[in-house]
């Protein structure tokens, strides 16, 4: 066999990975290795949505098979099956759609309950000092989404055409390393929509905010439109904090995109909470 090693895309913490290859070059496994202490918590978190995944006969091929996960030689290590097909296409198709489908439930409750924006809160607290715009736009979020009432989905949290796999007319993803079990609809849809724009497309904010008001009058999964921009607010405090955690400059030109959208959608809100700090 061989082995294709990298340590994941430049400017961010490393991310080493290594690639399992038979003689042929075809893919046989993928390993992942928590050579820190967040690249160990984001591979455990991957290994609980794989494992996940596998408990549901309903979801097969949706995600990676988990092989391997646990310690060799100190450090946490996760081994994986390759998604067979081609890259997953930039423009949403109805299979996207009916991958996020499958992925809700079918009660609806208050997305403000949800363990993805209870975990949100805590991570835009830590980081209050680096993006203090993130904190604000969670002050003034909080309040709206307990009026939401929706299903719950399983969030990806990295939902873009370079970690989806298209076969047979089916979407199947993988790097779940920022999943959630718990969370609230178009999370996914939305960054999609905004990763390809931003940096397949060249979109301005002007074009990314226009791209979101264009969803929330198409009312999605029910949602009144004030609703469609409080769940893409919280989407995109997601990718604030997690450009940081992940490494990368929060003064680069993704990072100020986004905060310039984060406050072109938070002016649409009714707001009691405080001023951003200056």
């Amino acid at each position: 066999m061989r082995l294709a090693l990298t340590s994941g895309t430049p400017g961010g913490h490393p991310k080493p990975t290594f690639l399992v290859l038979d003689h042929g070059g075809h893919p046989i496994a993928f390993g992942k290795l928590g050579a820190s202490a967040l690249r160990r918590s984001a591979a455990r978190r991957e290994a609980e949505a794989l494992s996940h995944f596998a408990s549901i006969n309903d979801w097969a091929g949706m995600a990676p098979g988990l092989m391997f996960a646990g310690e060799v030689d100190g450090t946490y290590v996760t081994m994986q099956t390759p998604l067979r097909g081609s890259t997953g296409p930039a423009e949403l198709s109805a299979s996207h759609r009916r991958f996020l489908d499958l992925l809700a439930r079918k009660e609806r409750r208050p997305i403000g309950a949800s363990a993805f924006v209870r975990a949100l809160d805590g991570r835009a607290l830590a980081l209050q000092e680096v993006r203090p715009d993130a904190t604000h736009a969670m002050a003034v979020l909080r309040p709206l989404l307990d009026g939401i009432s929706a299903s719950p989905v399983i969030v990806h949290g990295d939902f873009a055409p370079w970690n989806l796999r298209q076969r047979d007319g089916r979407i199947a993803a993988f790097d779940w390393e920022w999943w959630s079990i718990d969370g609230p609809p178009l999370i996914d849809l939305l960054h999609h929509v905004l990763q390809v724009g931003f940096l397949l497309r060249r979109w301005t904010v002007e074009r990314a905010y226009a791209e979101v008001r264009a969803i929330a009058g198409t009312r999605p999964h029910g949602l009144e439109p004030e609703d469609v921009f409080v769940l893409s607010g919280l989407g995109v405090v997601d990718y604030l904090l997690r450009i940081v955690e992940d490494g990368y400059s929060d003064r680069s030109p993704l990072a100020v995109a986004y905060g310039e959208l984060l406050a072109r959608i938070l002016a649409l809100l009714p707001t009691n909470a405080p001023l951003l700090p200056r």
